[in-house]
């Protein structure tokens, strides 16, 4: 006889506590899965046959409770935005790259062979007109670990190309036979030019195609003074996460379930 419906609706909600595969080996082992083939399924196997079913199934080796997810604090969650913002902010008030004139930008659209409009990566592809992807990430980038240095990269026109999201995450992205320790086409640019002749054989002619016009990138931009990035200590990338973090402590401290019920309301 099936259950009544308080009692359904009771082991409806406890059901929902265990893991599907789980009900599924302990069903079948009873020989009881009666062609159910989804968790749902299975759940109305348990229900139509009364309470005891599932007391034998909570009694089992198969019954296992979910792991509760920890509740994340959404304002804690804001961390990395928080830390990158502040790097970004870090790059432009210690900025000394000269004036990203007109004719910087003709250079550059001929160096990437682009036009306004388009991506830099492939010129058929849309991509925003001063926005893209910054050629050195404006988050901490390793360096030189052993004597705690790593860069940021210049917030400015002189670190970025337009293109798109799928080619942002990308187009510096490599994988080169024989060389494990290369990865990257600017990260790694030092790496490649030690061996260039030979790693550029090894490298997919579109690849190439993005080194050399980043290797032309760059030295145009040395002609010019200006950099791509600039170096940071570990140490003070260190104190900006700790004061990120530290506010953000403070923010969750002072910010009530009023703040956010209201917050919501607007």
């Amino acid at each position: 006889m099936a259950a009544c419906e308080e009692t359904r609706e009771q082991m409806k909600k406890e059901l929902s506590d265990y893991y599907v595969k789980d009900k599924y080996k302990f069903l079948s082992s009873k020989k009881a899965i009666n062609g159910a083939k989804n968790g749902s399924q299975y759940d109305e196997i348990f229900l139509d046959s009364g309470k005891e079913l599932f007391e034998k199934f909570k009694n089992s080796e198969y019954s296992k409770k979910k792991l509760c997810k920890k509740r994340r604090c959404p304002i804690k969650g804001r961390k990395s935005t928080l830390i990158s913002a502040t790097l970004k902010k870090i790059s432009r008030n210690h900025d000394t790259n000269p004036y990203f004139n007109d004719n910087d930008q003709l250079n550059k659209e001929k160096i990437w062979k682009y036009s306004k409009g388009k991506s830099a990566i492939n010129n058929k592809n849309n991509a925003t007109h001063n926005k893209g992807d910054h050629i050195w990430g404006t988050n901490e980038v390793p360096r030189d670990d052993e004597n705690g240095i790593k860069v940021i990269g210049s917030d400015t026109q002189w670190n970025i190309i337009p293109c798109n999201q799928d080619e942002n995450i990308n187009w510096k992205r490599i994988t080169i036979q024989g060389y494990s320790d290369i990865k990257n086409i600017v990260y790694d640019f030092v790496k490649i030019q030690s061996n260039e002749p030979e790693i550029l054989k090894l490298m997919e002619p579109e690849k190439r195609e993005y080194y050399n016009k980043y290797k032309m990138w760059k030295k145009y931009c040395d002609s010019r003074n200006a950099q791509m990035y600039f170096s940071i200590s570990t140490k003070r990338l260190d104190k900006v996460k700790i004061d990120v973090e530290k506010m953000l402590d403070e923010l969750v401290k002072t910010t009530t379930q009023d703040d956010l019920q209201e917050f919501n309301i607007k």
